[in-house]
């Protein structure tokens, strides 16, 4: 690999831990709650900079998954990717920003409340008929149905 990419590297992250450097979060749709894209640019603003880190179910930092691009139009086809299994250099730089922009930031959500939710609205033979029954009277809400059956059977 060409030791100016390895010295871009370095300049990238000893810039991100002096606070010279500033990542910010793209839109991507690479975006998930266990992949993010941090991007930044050169000074003349003629060349893109992308970390991509990856977490684990746990939003613990993948090391050796970090990706890191290069958008510059000067380049053959006008980018370069590199990836941490290839290119150890990497990985310090993905770590700062992870540290520093990623891992504040994180909101780790309980899958359990989650999963008791979805559980709350599986619904039963029970249910479907009563929601096929309301359709049937046009009744939309609880509150007409409390209603209807007032009017029905009185109070």
């Amino acid at each position: 690999m060409d030791p100016l990419i390895n010295e871009i590297l370095q300049n990238l992250t000893q810039g991100t831990i002096n606070n010279e450097i500033d990542w910010k979060l793209t839109s991507s749709a690479f975006n998930s709650d266990t992949c993010k894209q941090y991007e930044t640019k050169s000074f003349d603003g003629k060349t893109r900079f992308v970390v991509e880190i990856k977490l684990d179910e746990k939003f613990n930092l993948l090391k050796n998954r970090t990706d890191f691009h290069i958008y510059n139009s000067d380049l053959i086809n006008g980018r370069k990717y590199l990836y941490s299994y290839s290119c150890p250099d990497i990985i310090p730089l993905g770590e700062i920003v992870f540290k520093k922009y990623l891992k504040p930031n994180l909101q780790v959500k309980d899958e359990s409340s989650a999963f008791k939710s979805i559980l709350g609205n599986i619904f039963s033979k029970e249910h479907k008929r009563d929601q096929r029954i309301n359709s049937i009277l046009g009744i939309d809400d609880e509150d007409e149905k409390k209603s209807f059956i007032e009017k029905l059977f009185g109070k």
